[in-house]
């Protein structure tokens, strides 16, 4: 799981999949992380769904650190394809992506069912991540993350967003 070195540990990691998971409501803002009961949004657990046929509102923070975090990867995604992406790139990788997810939580303020959307898609990233730092196939990690990036363009209002070609 989280080391405490990066700013997220185990706990936060429980509530992403605890507010992604649970039929409960998430806090108002990824701040509040801890502070807050959940309750149900009347989706089905872990599955993302439109806001009444149309995608999320996003903040100016949202969409800046989504930029920021594809372009990370996305400089990659070469040296990934080629296979000379070392475990060690992937490690860094890894670690660079969670700063920028725990920034885009701390700074990120939706309205609790968009929140709550967002915390499916954070586990789908938060998931990647941790298969990139791992001693399987870290490719698919940073494939997942490539999934959940375009799956935040489909769900989430972002003029502009382009989802990455993973190949």
């Amino acid at each position: 799981m989280f080391a405490k070195t990066t700013g997220i540990t185990l706990a936060v990691w429980g509530l992403l999949a605890a507010g992604a998971a649970s039929a409960e409501a998430p806090p108002k803002t990824h701040a509040d992380h801890g502070k807050h009961e959940h309750h149900d949004h009347g989706a089905p657990a872990g599955k993302l769904v439109l806001n009444a046929g149309a995608k999320w509102g996003t903040d100016a923070a949202l969409r800046a650190g989504m930029e920021a975090f594809q372009h990370t990867l996305a400089e990659a995604i070469p040296a990934i394809h080629d296979g000379s992406f070392t475990p060690a790139q992937y490690a860094a990788l890894a670690g660079n992506l969670e700063k920028q997810l725990a920034s885009i939580m701390s700074q990120c303020k939706l309205p609790p069912e968009a929140d709550a959307q967002l915390h499916i898609l954070l586990v789908e990233f938060f998931g990647g991540i941790e298969a990139m730092k791992g001693e399987g196939d870290r490719m698919k990690g940073a494939v997942r993350i490539v999934r959940g990036l375009g799956t935040y363009g489909k769900f989430f209002e972002h003029p502009g967003w382009k989802p990455l070609v993973h190949g």
